[in-house]
C-alpha cells in the first residue's frame, strides 16, 4: 500500500515537474505572434522617422527659399539661376510634403 501510494505521488511530482517546465519554456520562448506585434511597432517607429526627417528637410528647404527672396528683395534684380533654383527647391520641398498627405 506504501509503495502504491508513494508511485502515485511520485508520478504526480514528474507530471505537475513537466507541466511546470512547459509553462517556464512558454513563458521564455517568444512566440510568432509576439514578433509580429514588435515588427509593426518597429515599422510604425520607422514610418514616424521618416515622416518627421522629411518634415524637417521640408522646413530647411522652406528656409532656404524664404533667405533667397530676403536676400534678392533687398538686393534686384534675382538672377534666372537663382529662380530656377527656388523652383527646384519648391518642387522638391512639394514632393517631401506629398509623400505624407493622405
Amino acid at each position: 500500500m506504501l509503495k502504491k501510494v508513494g508511485a502515485i505521488l511520485g508520478a504526480a511530482v514528474l507530471i505537475a515537474g513537466i507541466v511546470g517546465t512547459y509553462h517556464a519554456f512558454d513563458s521564455y520562448v517568444a512566440k510568432a505572434e509576439d514578433i509580429q506585434q514588435i515588427r509593426q511597432s518597429i515599422q510604425k517607429l520607422n514610418q514616424r522617422m521618416d515622416k518627421k526627417a522629411d518634415y524637417d528637410q521640408a522646413r530647411d528647404i522652406q528656409q532656404r527659399i524664404w533667405d533667397l527672396e530676403a536676400h534678392y528683395r533687398k538686393n534686384p534684380p534675382m538672377p534666372e539661376s537663382v529662380r530656377r533654383e527656388i523652383m527646384c527647391l519648391t518642387a522638391e520641398r512639394e514632393n517631401l510634403l506629398s509623400k505624407w498627405v493622405k
